[in-house]
């Protein structure tokens, strides 16, 4: 039987629906983690890789997912191959390329919006935050909804009959959404034009192995809006 490592920080972010995925798909694995809020440990892993003394497929950025000694880098590339490996990226290739779609999509919204409220300074957080949720998240996730509203009337998953890792991404980022944006939305309901998404975003998190792994996983979980 394999042996799987999975290297990341103390932070849902690009980390935690692999781990999710791999939770509830059934890979067992040792969790890596490794401190966000002192990044020693890290700084000193990513000059070994530009250095040149580590092996390949280790990239100077997490996720890191070590299988028997090998590695691959990525995040995407990742979540692709558990996706693989347990049923939960689409029953046929168009169905995985749906999944990728939603994915990609979610992925795409870190890099544009919570990244930028993260990094901006404290007295900047409410204007970057509220930009982002009146330009970015409301068309990127006006969009989700009429997906997700194709498949058996939204009331299922973005993607055919069963959970995907597109939903596990869903319910990460609402999470990290909900910590670092909605608090400045000066009591806005930002899920109000959504409510197949905020419905879905439920139905994961009710689902019994999502629930068992977040009563296992208190590491994960750490970003806050400071």
């Amino acid at each position: 039987m394999s042996k799987y490592t999975m290297h990341y920080f103390d932070v849902p972010a690009r980390g935690e629906a692999i781990r999710l995925a791999m939770f509830i798909g059934g890979i067992e694995f040792n969790d890596r983690v490794i401190s966000f809020s002192d990044l020693k440990e890290w700084k000193a892993m990513k000059q070994s890789v530009i250095n040149g003394e580590e092996c390949a497929g280790k990239l100077p950025f997490l996720p890191w997912l070590e299988k028997d000694g090998a590695y691959l880098s990525q995040s995407g590339a990742i979540i692709r191959y558990i996706g693989r490996s347990t049923g939960l990226g689409g029953s046929n290739s168009w169905e995985t390329a749906q999944v990728d779609m939603v994915y990609d999509t979610i992925d795409d919204l870190i890099t544009l919006g919570l990244s930028k409220v993260y990094r901006a300074k404290s007295e900047d957080k409410p204007k970057v935050a509220q930009e982002f949720f009146e330009g970015e998240f409301k068309s990127y996730f006006g969009g989700l909804e009429k997906i997700l509203a194709t498949n058996h009337g939204g009331k299922g998953f973005f993607v055919g009959k069963t959970l995907t890792y597109a939903d596990l991404m869903l319910l990460v980022y609402l999470g990290m959404f909900d910590m670092m944006v909605a608090p400045h939305l000066k009591g806005k309901d930002p899920y109000k034009t959504i409510p197949l998404v905020r419905a879905l975003r439920d139905r994961v998190s009710n689902f019994p192995k999502v629930k068992q792994y977040y009563l296992e996983k208190e590491n994960n979980n750490k970003l806050t809006l400071s």
